[in-house]
């Protein structure tokens, strides 16, 4: 007996999140989201993808994606291992960003909410060997494998900066935390 691939039918599929599946081809796509749980992915080309409120998670695929959260607790990833620049806005929500070497040049914004970077191959020392954290007075933390910042007062502050590792560079701002493997 040979076992054949069920294919996935997107209906079904947002039953599941409660939201919309959308899923962008192979060229440049504009993709929003509903009012729920999204999963919003962009493939090939440059797209441009908005989240609306929910939950959502976001990713951008090859090319030079924008993509937008909006409000909720959003998860973002412009394309992993594309090698080229994309922008991304948490929103409000407490957003996550997540960004590896090869991923190319991106930003992240975090903007409103507890927004986190996740690095998952990256080890504590080689972020702290990578990292280049802008503003006065800032105190790192650590926590297992999260790195945080506090202000002269020892009150949790909202940082920014860059990474630059392997010739790219993540260049981030309003964030709260970093998380590494």
């Amino acid at each position: 007996m040979t076992s054949k691939p069920i294919p996935l039918d997107p209906a079904a599929l947002d039953a599941v999140t409660g939201g919309a599946v959308t899923i962008g081809g192979s060229g440049a796509d504009r993709i929003v989201g509903t009012g729920g749980a999204d999963l919003l992915l962009g493939n090939g080309g440059d797209d441009a993808i908005a989240g609306g409120a929910g939950n959502d998670q976001i990713e951008g695929g090859g090319g030079r994606d924008v993509l937008q959260g909006d409000a909720g607790d959003d998860r973002l990833s412009g394309g992993t291992g594309d090698r080229v620049g994309d922008i991304a806005f948490g929103g409000d929500g407490n957003d996550t960003y997540t960004w590896s070497p090869g991923d190319g040049n991106d930003s992240f914004r975090g903007m409103a909410g507890q927004d986190t970077l996740s690095l998952p191959t990256l080890s504590l020392g080689q972020l702290q060997s990578a990292l280049q954290v802008s503003g006065t007075g800032l105190h790192m933390q650590v926590s297992g494998n999260v790195v945080s910042f506090t202000n002269a007062s020892g009150q949790p502050a909202s940082f920014g900066g860059t990474i630059n590792l392997g010739g790219e560079t993540l260049t981030f701002s309003e964030i709260e935390r970093i998380q590494v493997r």
